[in-house]
């Protein structure tokens, strides 16, 4: 526990500088620096389960060492062009206007998924085409994750909006965890998260949209900006349930390849698809919510 409060420390003296500078290429930094780790980080689970099947691997993770090992030895030819997708996207994202946006993306995405494949013809024996377009599926997912979070911030209203994205996943994941600790009875999905109950994950809920009430709260205050809470309540509740989806999904994935954590960036913590699995979640549907409710009308 002591290790887990020393790492949330440290870590929000880091991640405060790149919000405040949110307007300014640091936001870029930061979500293009997130994305390939995160990559990175998916990409050693998947080499961990296809290299030892069957053996159980689950504490490979627990060491920085073992890690940047299994990172060195993967497919390069399969890595580079990953870790350059998910790098570009955020950029991508700032500097495309309109329908640039979407073209770029359109012929930044089929390049990428068309040299994976290329590379899972050429190198069979080694690279499986299960694992090819699996790691296609996911880098496209969390890379869409990280890169949201500046589509957010870039509408009007933005430097607002986008805390959403982290504030209610993670009170949700909090008011998940202390109602499942408190009342929890009924498991959720034993399967995938054993700890997981359904009165936790309503609780998580309740957590998410009270949360971005009192963020609605806060920044009227603060900012005397005049914040919508209808809409806040209904985004909190919809992003909570989501990020706790996204929890799942991140779990499952764990599971199937028989690792414990993704990484050790964050000693305590695990890796950055281990803190901000529900957040890579959250925005994109956050994003979709702001199009499809013209924008989603937060704050006047």
């Amino acid at each position: 526990m002591r290790t887990r409060i020393i790492t949330a420390i440290i870590a929000l003296g880091v991640f405060i500088p790149f919000l405040i500078f949110s307007g300014t290429p640091a936001m870029l930094v930061f979500a293009s620096a997130m994305n390939i780790v995160a990559v990175c980080e998916l990409f050693a689970c998947v080499a961990n389960g296809r290299s030892e099947s069957g053996q159980d691997n689950s504490d490979y993770v627990d060491s920085p060492r073992k890690f940047w090992t299994r990172l060195l030895s993967l497919n390069p030819f399969a890595l580079v062009p990953s870790v350059i997708f998910a790098g570009v996207m955020p950029i991508i994202a700032r500097y495309s206007l309109g329908i640039n946006f979407f073209r770029n993306i359109f012929v930044l995405f089929f390049t990428y998924m068309f040299t994976i494949l290329s590379v899972a013809v050429f190198m069979n024996r080694t690279y499986p085409v299960a694992d090819a377009a699996f790691e296609i599926v996911m880098t496209l997912y969390i890379s869409y994750g990280f890169t949201s979070l500046v589509l957010l911030r870039d509408m009007p209203y933005g430097e607002y909006v986008y805390l959403l994205a982290f504030l209610v996943p993670w009170m949700s994941d909090a008011g998940a965890y202390f109602v499942g600790c408190k009342i929890g009875k009924h498991k959720l999905n034993p399967a995938v998260s054993p700890k997981k109950t359904v009165e936790g994950a309503i609780g998580g809920v309740v957590f998410g949209a009270v949360s971005a009430i009192v963020y609605g709260l806060i920044v009227q205050h603060v900012f005397s900006l005049r914040p919508q809470y209808g809409w806040l309540a209904f985004a909190g509740f919809v992003i909570s349930a989501l990020s706790q989806c996204g929890d799942l999904v991140a779990s499952l994935i764990k599971r199937h390849y028989n690792i414990k954590d993704y990484g050790n960036i964050f000693p305590g913590h695990g890796g950055v698809l281990d803190r901000f699995d529900s957040v890579i979640a959250a925005a994109p549907f956050l994003y979709i919510l702001c199009l499809m409710l013209d924008r989603l009308t937060l704050f006047a």
